[in-house]
């Protein structure tokens, strides 16, 4: 991540903005931030942007965004672009000259303050680490925002903070506060410090910086200590002292004493704490100890635990993989060492749930996005453990389920290649450029045997007897075996794409410049509607029901959504929901769009566009491919606006194209 700089003179933190002068000199830092901002709102889109847009975006009024665009209009001949007035549309830039209107662009950023973004997260961030009450004014300083768009943003930030039960205080003549004494306030923290919240994490950097020299500290104190612990356990223990650290440099506590029982645990807690009081100054509440203290205990163990997997057990996930094999067509139950790590995580998992002891997993959202079929077969996997051993499977540990399900797909998808045993690449002479795509095949086909043919030796390429062909050229002879059509010179993006489709078990002809628009069979205009709706429950089950209703999904469609989003939510980020179903049962594959007129509220997330995904059994393989894309939209707070403001099929999928360029 970019470090983020500050050319402030106060400390960074503690901020004044009582001069004229200073207030002066941000209004016209917060001017050029909103002249670079628009240019990249135009380089994103290639459709026209109006005045609405801008003073909505930028809660400035609409003189100011005309004074703007009218200074880009004078500016733009000698700086390689135009911008063009649509009537009854708004503004579209054109560029004249793309060596000039990089350096124009180039010039704007060096002038653009690199700060926080200021999302509602930021925003919070940066109220939690004042130790008293912070104005407005104060706050748009440290953003180089104006007054009215931290108002706008004060209402995301309370609903953030109602999520952990955070208070925020705003006094008239005061300003804003957290309230930062209770737990509510650690567990907050401790999630943005998980996130890798910028804001926090420069904090930490300049006000905590011997908070660094503990994480060895803390690894020593565990060994010594004979405990087991493994990555991520030691990320949550590490994570959770930073907060209640940071907590504590805030709270400015007076030495108080706690009680230290005689356990492995409380040692390693009260060393940890005397060494940061040593270090940084820092005194605890004794409540701030206990949260360690459990915290501590949930993520460690005696090394050396043995593993009691039981026959049992093993016949049990032996019956679970057969259905899942024959569900999806996939190899579980053949492979042995899949099974073995399974069988090892179930066994542990199973101790700790009888200790009631549970695991954070810091990659839970990442997974559900990025894995949704493995995870729902986590789900059933964790729901089946819940019946027949009466253990309650967290989300997060399902996901650590879901990561076994994961690794053993990824080696199906290797072993699927293994079966081109001969690989043929045709060209037009068979010399230079078939050589040159041989070496690039290597990279996908490193064992197998490549020979490179001319077009016109057709007889040769017969008796060399392949499996699969590449090709730049139709050819004159049938061949029963799969032909990829390629281009003569090879993307890495096209050789990602060759990668994934030989991951499919039915391959058929092939033609690779169908990739740029890999995605587009799955969406139809029937199946896109820009509308409102009561909840969010309410929407995606009448989207289910116009599917099953044409017969494009078999009638237990709609429970099966329905049961996914009982058991985990699936709206993720800036808006983006992404319903599916726990079990693939779709006729055809299709993908239907909803984007609302008026935002929804589920479970304290905001949702404005609605994805739901119906795949065949037969091409789960296209599940990662999809939700790369959506995942990418999701973590573009820009890409993801643009899509809550597209109101016809045409804009949605040209800026899921364009979301789709940035895709590795």
């Amino acid at each position: 991540m970019q470090k983020i700089a500050f050319t402030l003179q106060e400390p960074i933190f503690m901020i004044s903005v009582s001069s004229e002068r200073k207030k002066r000199l941000h209004n016209e830092e917060v001017a050029k931030m909103r002249l670079y901002s628009i240019m990249r709102d135009f380089i994103e889109t290639a459709d026209c942007l109006n005045l609405k847009y801008f003073t909505e975006k930028y809660h400035v009024s609409k003189r100011t965004i005309q004074g703007d665009l009218s200074y880009f209009m004078n500016i733009g001949e000698r700086n390689g672009f135009k911008l063009h007035t649509i009537r009854g549309k708004g503004y579209l830039l054109e560029v004249t000259d793309s060596e000039k209107f990089d350096r124009f662009v180039a010039q704007l950023a060096q002038q653009h303050p690199t700060v926080p973004p200021d999302t509602p997260e930021n925003l919070t961030a940066f109220l939690a680490v004042q130790k008293d009450y912070i104005s407005m004014e104060e706050t748009a300083f440290h953003f180089h925002i104006n007054r009215s768009a931290v108002k706008a943003l004060i209402k995301e930030v309370e609903t953030f903070c109602r999520k952990y039960d955070v208070v925020l205080e705003i006094k008239s003549h005061y300003g804003l506060r957290l309230k930062k004494d209770n737990l509510a306030f650690t567990t907050m923290l401790a999630e943005m410090l998980e996130a890798d919240n910028p804001v926090l994490k420069l904090y930490m950097e300049q006000s905590l910086p011997v908070f660094r020299t503990i994480y060895p500290f803390l690894i020593d104190q565990i060994t010594e200590s004979r405990q087991q612990i493994n990555y991520n356990e030691l990320k949550t223990i590490y994570i959770w002292l930073g907060a209640i650290a940071l907590q504590a440099s805030l709270l400015c506590l007076p030495e108080e004493r706690y009680r230290v029982k005689n356990t492995p645990v409380d040692r390693i807690a009260d060393a940890v704490f005397q060494q940061l009081n040593k270090n940084a100054g820092l005194n605890f509440a004794a409540w701030q100890y206990e949260v360690f203290v459990d915290v501590v205990r949930s993520n460690i163990r005696l090394k050396d635990a043995s593993l009691d997997i039981s026959d049992q057990l093993e016949n049990h996930i032996e019956e679970f993989l057969k259905g899942i094999d024959a569900r999806y067509n996939t190899k579980f139950t053949d492979d042995e060492n899949f099974k073995k790590m399974l069988s090892e995580h179930v066994c542990l998992l199973v101790s700790r749930s009888h200790q009631k002891v549970s695991y954070k997993n810091s990659m839970l959202h990442e997974i559900c996005i990025r894995y949704p079929l493995v995870f729902s077969v986590a789900i059933e996997f964790s729901n089946m453990l819940q019946q027949l051993y009466g253990i309650t499977v967290t989300q997060d540990e399902a996901a650590f389920i879901a990561t076994h399900f994961a690794g053993h797909l990824e080696k199906e998808k290797r072993e699927k290649l293994m079966r081109f045993d001969r690989v043929a690449v045709v060209c037009s002479s068979g010399g230079g450029c078939a050589y040159l795509l041989k070496m690039q095949l290597e990279t996908i086909f490193p064992q197998q045997k490549i020979q490179t043919f001319s077009f016109l030796n057709m007889d040769e390429l017969e008796l060399f007897d392949p499996d699969i062909i590449f090709t730049i050229m139709p050819l004159n002879r049938e061949f029963n075996i799969p032909i990829i059509y390629i281009h003569e010179l090879l993307e890495p993006e096209d050789l990602a794409a060759i990668r994934q489709f030989l991951s499919y078990d039915c391959i058929q002809n092939f033609q690779l410049s169908d990739t740029s628009s890999k995605f587009d069979a799955l969406f139809s205009r029937r199946y896109f509607q820009v509308r409102k709706a009561g909840s969010y429950k309410e929407l995606i089950s009448e989207m289910a029901d116009q599917l099953i209703k044409d017969d494009v999904v078999e009638a237990e469609y709609k429970d099966s959504v329905l049961e996914r989003e009982k058991y985990m939510s699936t709206v993720f980020f800036n808006g983006v929901a992404l319903p599916h179903p726990i079990k693939l049962c779709a006729k055809k594959s299709v993908i239907s769009v909803c984007i609302l007129d008026t935002p929804l509220m589920e479970q304290g997330k905001e949702v404005r566009t609605v994805f739901l995904i119906s795949l065949r059994k037969d091409e789960y393989g296209k599940y990662e491919e999809i939700t790369k894309l959506f995942y990418k939209l999701m973590q573009d707070r820009g890409s993801a606006s643009h899509m809550a403001a597209a109101r016809s099929f045409e804009q949605m999928r040209l800026i899921l194209r364009e979301v789709e360029a940035t895709v590795s």
